[in-house]
């Protein structure tokens, strides 16, 4: 009886952990919607922009190309990073001692650290795993997608001409 208690449980746990990221999953995405339509929209106002206009409002237009694109790899990033996190809470067996939550948890933080696609995706600076994200975890996230911002923004400078 207990054993079934304990499975229910953690069968509960884990449909709230699901439900929250799947939540965060679809407001990422709205917003990364959101932002590629703004970036196309600056990219198609630079292309039609008059010879005659002066370089401050060139400025202004390659400004909000790479705020838009800055906005875009961020929530690209975030939502990789909870779809990982969905990932591994269907797949991640409960670890260690304590209420079911923290032991699906702790299978997660377990899960994500043992996979070979954290190597190459740093999810350290997007998400904490179990601990407090330094700040220099966060500048690192914003610096990596200020990067590739301003990569989007030069390619666009230079195939928009």
């Amino acid at each position: 009886m207990t054993y079934q208690k304990e499975e229910m449980e953690e069968l509960q746990c884990r449909k709230l952990l699901l439900d929250s990221y799947s939540s965060q999953l679809t407001t990422h995405a709205r917003l990364i919607i959101g932002f590629a339509i703004i970036l196309l929209t600056l990219l198609e106002v630079k292309r039609n922009l008059q010879p005659s206009i002066s370089h401050i409002q060139f400025g202004i237009v390659y400004f909000g190309i790479f705020i838009a694109a800055f906005g875009l790899w961020f929530l690209l990033m975030r939502h990789l990073m909870y779809g990982l996190l969905v990932t591994a809470a269907t797949l991640a067996d409960p670890l260690g001692e304590g209420s079911s939550l923290m032991r699906i948890l702790n299978g997660i933080n377990e899960f994500m650290l043992n996979k070979r696609f954290l190597i190459v995706f740093p999810s350290r600076l997007f998400h904490s795993t179990g601990r407090r994200r330094s700040w220099l975890d966060r500048l690192g996230g914003v610096l990596l997608c200020a990067i590739l911002a301003l990569v989007t923004t030069i390619f666009a400078l230079i195939l928009m001409g």
